[in-house]
């Protein structure tokens, strides 16, 4: 689901900030002109028909001088509250949205005046309306260009703006993609459709210089990306060195119940995903063949917005689980240990949800004593898949299942 600029700006202070200040602003613009036509009808009434085209011209011009002093407002609105501080690449990709879609409604409010006003003069003709509804559009284009030039100029003097430049150490992107160079054709597109996006991707063609040591540069983009984007692919699992380094790495990172890997299939089956890994083969997955580069992107904007919101590195349905008197007994439990290593317990339980859906619900629960570290909500069928994920994801890091209650069948996870 694409992410609504209402939305967006709700979760950002600064947005909400903008979208209200340019609300106000444009909330009285036309009100003193429709009370001006009300006035000028009723005086052309007076004058005759021969005057019509008259009252009507000086109306739309009027209307299209106002809707001009849009592209001045939303330069003193958005981008003054943007000025103080560094703009970010998603607050660039957001503006650059807003500067578009606000032309259009306002060019759809102006075209309606037209209709509405320059109608209410007796003998005024459809072709003269038709004539200026062409002259809004036609400005309404040139100032979509002169926005988004504003919007660029406006970063780009943020730019040379003298900063601190950030330490190795404080650098931070929202996914790693890793792949196998044989995929360069899809990664690339998929590179250019996230970073159009204002998504921070670590790439290895871009985040590589020229006689940087391999290793630590990929460690230092693992360790501080919040997801990785795995292209899974038939020259991926030919087990490179370096692939196979970066999907391990990766994998070590995730924490129970906090998903990093984002898997993609790409050109493979199931069989030989399975072959590959089973464990990773239950992940659900997007495929290329199905998933359009536009919806991955939606998809991944959705969990980084989640993210930001819960203020932690991965995600978590904790928002949508039931206050604690709507959860029900246990329909199945696991718990795991790890023989010979200071790991963290970890229990899976699985609880019926009495608030009347016919939901399901997924705790996870780690540490010595255990504490609720995160939860999932779903339908019958999408918890088993998930309990079962969660089963397969703990004996892959070497966890052993020490216990496992069930109270419905459908947990079983033997």
């Amino acid at each position: 689901m694409q992410e609504s600029s209402t939305s967006a700006a709700e979760a950002d202070p600064k947005r909400q900030l903008a979208t209200l200040k340019f609300q106000k602003a444009t909330a009285k613009l036309y009100e003193d002109l429709i009370r001006a036509t009300h006035d000028a009808s009723e005086k052309q009434k007076n004058e005759g028909i021969h005057s019509a085209a008259s009252y009507a011209r000086k109306t739309a011009d009027a209307l299209i001088a106002r809707f001009q002093t849009i592209e001045e407002l939303f330069e003193a609105t958005y981008l003054s509250v943007f000025q103080p501080q560094f703009m970010s690449d998603r607050d660039y990709a957001w503006l650059r949205e807003q500067g578009a879609s606000v032309v259009d409604e306002q060019l759809k409010r102006v075209q309606g005046m037209v209709e509405n006003l320059c109608s209410s003069f007796v003998g005024s003709s459809a072709q003269q309306h038709s004539k200026y509804l062409d002259a809004a559009s036609g400005e309404a284009a040139l100032m979509k260009a002169r926005i988004e030039s504003s919007i660029t100029i406006h970063l780009l003097e943020q730019q040379q703006t003298v900063l601190p430049k950030p330490s190795r150490s404080e650098e931070h992107w929202d996914v790693f993609i890793c792949h196998a160079s044989e995929d360069k054709p899809y990664v690339e597109t998929l590179f250019q459709k996230l970073t159009e996006a204002g998504i921070r991707v670590w790439l290895d063609r871009t985040a590589i210089d020229w006689g940087n040591d391999l290793r630590t540069t990929i460690d230092h983009g693992l360790k501080n990306c919040i997801y990785g984007i795995v292209v899974f692919s038939k020259a991926f699992l030919a087990k490179k060195k370096w692939t196979e380094y970066e999907l391990s790495s990766l994998f070590a990172l995730e924490e129970p119940g906090r998903t990093r890997i984002l898997p993609i299939w790409h050109g493979i089956t199931e069989a030989e995903m399975r072959e590959y890994s089973p464990g990773f083969s239950l992940r659900l997955a997007k495929g290329t063949t199905r998933d359009s580069y536009q919806g991955i992107v939606e998809s991944l904007k959705q969990l980084l917005n989640k993210t930001s919101t819960e203020g932690a590195e991965a995600p978590s349905a904790t928002t949508q689980y039931p206050k604690r008197e709507h959860i029900g007994p246990a329909a199945a439990d696991a718990h795991y240990e790890m023989v010979g290593k200071a790991e963290p317990l970890v229990k899976f339980i699985v609880r019926t949800i009495i608030d009347g859906s016919g939901d399901y619900g997924l705790e996870t629960w780690v540490g010595t004593p255990l504490e609720l570290s995160a939860t999932f909500r779903g339908t019958r069928e999408e918890v088993a898949l998930k309990f079962v994920i969660a089963d397969k994801d703990m004996q892959l890091k070497g966890y052993s299942r020490r216990g496992h209650f069930v109270g419905d069948r459908a947990f079983s996870l033997s």
